[in-house]
């Protein structure tokens, strides 16, 4: 079993189909997001309870790794816009270097946020509705299979 492909899903191709949705591009396989809503739980259909359970933590994981990409860039991209500003208060000797310099710096690194933004926004995106979807899948369950992996748990956490 490849890494990508935990819990019978291939991630990668999951979130360019995903993404392909989104953007609501011509050749996408899902015409809506019911039909893809309607694949997913089609995949959850064989997992029992605590598969369920985990998957959804998994999902609830991964989506919480996809908004730690903002918490980098932003630092950066403000330490750089005060370098910039703060140039333009004290100059430097070549006054036209240092602002073409830190320009392009700042172009640069807007490009990367910008860049490393629409990177990380549809996958944090999909984990969230796959757990969303996963959580309401877990709650059609009857009553008694919910006990049941209450039980499991409640037994698990006593080892």
């Amino acid at each position: 079993m490849k890494k990508d492909n935990i819990y019978g899903f291939d991630y990668k191709q999951e979130i360019k189909e995903y993404t392909a949705l989104c953007k609501n591009k011509r050749n996408r396989k899902y015409k809506n997001y019911l039909d893809w809503k309607k694949h997913i739980i089609e995949n959850l259909d064989g997992m029992n309870m605590r598969t369920l359970e985990n998957f959804l933590h998994l999902c609830l994981y991964q989506e919480k790794l996809e908004n730690r990409g903002i918490e980098v860039f932003m630092p950066l991209s403000l330490g750089v816009v005060s370098l910039y500003l703060s140039q333009l208060i004290v100059p430097e000797n070549n006054v036209w270097g240092a602002a073409i310099g830190y320009t392009a710096v700042m172009l640069v690194v807007i490009a990367s946020i910008i860049q490393s933004y629409f990177s990380y926004v549809f996958p944090k995106d999909f984990y969230h509705d796959v757990a969303e979807i996963t959580q309401e899948y877990i709650n059609a369950f009857p009553e008694d299979e919910k006990k049941l992996l209450i039980a499991v748990k409640e037994i698990e956490v006593r080892k």
